[in-house]
């Protein structure tokens, strides 16, 4: 009797920030297409094939690249689309690790201005300029800090369509929001309790 191969629906692909700079992007794309295929790795490393049940509501695979464990989850959300999640195991709870959505990172971003940005007093005083031109380097790079995927999905069709963006940010042992307004004439930079 012969088996069936499913091939797996991904979905939107979402990656954290430290795969993004790891990783390349050959690397990603083919730990994609194996999790997508029903590829599996074993502790020796060897990959085998066994499709995933084609009514799971999630799929969880771990890949081991260099001495580090790389997670690939596809669930089935609420709204009834998959989504999948890319991350070192060590950054599951990690709120810091962002969301990236690999399809847009690979495509053409649109270009995102910022308008006048201005920093509130505080700001000013407790970081320094680094700091503030990370957070402005960060906003423009589609990088939303310590927001939620809701909240970030949310940030990147605020770009897409002319909407508010507002990015949550830890630096400088601080924290800090960036928020670019609708019309894109201007961004502020401020401390989390100035909001």
């Amino acid at each position: 009797m012969c088996q069936k191969n499913y091939v797996l629906e991904l979905g939107k692909i979402i990656i954290s920030r430290r795969i993004l700079s790891e990783v390349s992007a050959e690397k990603i794309n083919e730990l994609i297409s194996y999790h997508k295929n029903g590829y599996i790795m074993l502790r020796s490393g060897e990959l085998i094939q066994r499709s995933p049940e084609p009514r799971a509501e999630i799929v969880m695979d771990f890949y081991l690249v260099n001495d580090e464990t790389i997670v690939i989850g596809t669930l089935l959300n609420d709204e009834g689309n998959w989504r999948t999640e890319i991350h070192f195991e060590d950054e599951s709870n990690d709120r810091q690790r962002g969301h990236f959505d690999w399809m847009l990172h690979q495509s053409r971003k649109n270009p995102f201005t910022l308008g006048n940005v201005v920093c509130t007093a505080e700001v000013e005083k407790s970081l320094g300029m680094q700091h503030i031109h990370r957070l402005i380097e960060k906003q423009l790079s589609y990088d939303w800090g310590m927001v939620g995927l809701g909240d970030w999905t949310l940030n990147d069709r605020a770009v897409e369509n002319g909407g508010r963006v507002l990015s949550h940010h830890y630096i400088g042992d601080e924290y800090v929001y960036v928020i670019t307004e609708s019309d894109r004439s201007s961004t502020t930079i401020m401390l989390e309790y100035e909001y």
